[in-house]
């Protein structure tokens, strides 16, 4: 792969170990990309003579840009899951504070199928 940059979009800094120390990548101004869900109850399956309720779910991904060609976007697991491009990557055993939030990782993790 060509790579022109890389897009830190996750909250914090993301590091991964290379042989001679270590790789950053500071996170740009801005809001994290996110996946928003809308669920709400769409009706009822017959079952057994017993009523189920059956709900929808749906969703998209909010605050991420067109993607530009070469550049490689980090962003939450959540989202490079909705997305499934190449370009797109999450941290792959990620290491995280003391609040959660990942600030290491081993390295990136592309999702591509469905």
């Amino acid at each position: 792969m060509q790579i022109k940059g890389v897009r830190n979009l996750m909250p914090l800094p993301v590091a991964i170990p290379v042989p001679h120390g270590e790789i950053g990548f500071a996170p740009e101004e801005g809001p994290v990309p996110q996946v928003r869900e809308i669920i709400v109850q769409s009706g009822f399956l017959e079952i057994g003579g017993s009523r189920i309720p059956l709900w929808e779910r749906w969703g998209g991904v909010e605050g991420l840009s067109a993607l530009e060609p070469g550049v490689v976007y980090i962003v939450p697991p959540s989202v490079a899951a909705q997305i499934k491009h190449p370009w797109v990557v999450a941290p792959h055993e990620p290491t995280m504070d003391d609040r959660g939030r990942v600030i290491r990782c081993r390295g990136f993790v592309r999702i591509i199928s469905p």
